[in-house]
């Protein structure tokens, strides 16, 4: 009996031990993985961000590059947890707060910041609910895009498109009224 409870007891120590020694390794390669993605990360000029709602209100991540998108910079978000809807033009306030809205999650919207300079830039967002063990939002995550020159491309474009309609509206009243006279 005290052989066997002695060699039991070795044999769920060295199980033990095993387990541990896993656990440490997948910590390792878990820890290097995180490591791998924050230089990726860290190397892109998209915007990258995780957003604590509760229990406090708070950036816990935001990409470097928001400097150069905003002109704000990480720390400026880490002291203010509002800024990133202070920067957010007015109109588009209540479409930033639908984001996480059921349905709405993980879809591209796009919205107009004001640079800290002043200037609009156009960002186009997606925003994932950080969920509870209930369901309850705790928080987003979230990536963003700089689309200003697309936008003001595309602004261009639909000018260029009324000035062509009314000028095609005009020639069509110029060859009408020649063919009157």
């Amino acid at each position: 009996g005290l052989l066997f409870v002695a060699i039991s007891t070795i044999v769920i120590f060295l199980a033990a031990w095993r387990e541990l020694k896993l656990e440490h390794r997948y910590q390792l390669k878990l820890s290097a993985a995180e490591s791998q993605l924050h230089q990726v990360a860290e190397r892109t000029s998209d915007l990258v961000y995780t957003f604590q709602r509760q229990p406090e209100r708070r950036f816990t991540y935001v990409i470097p590059s928001v400097l150069s998108i905003t002109g704000y910079s990480q720390q400026d978000h880490y002291r203010d947890a509002e800024l990133s809807y202070k920067i957010v033009h007015p109109e588009d306030r209540p479409l930033l707060d639908s984001l996480i809205e059921p349905g709405n999650e993980g879809k591209p919207f796009k919205l107009r910041w004001i640079h800290k300079s002043g200037k609009i830039v156009y960002i186009e967002v997606s925003n994932v609910a950080l969920r509870d063990e209930h369901g309850n939002i705790v928080g987003v995550s979230g990536m963003g895009r700089d689309v200003t020159q697309a936008e003001i491309a595309r602004q261009e474009l639909e000018h260029l498109n009324h000035a062509y309609a009314v000028l095609w509206q005009v020639n069509k009243l110029i060859v009408n009224q020649g063919s009157v006279a």
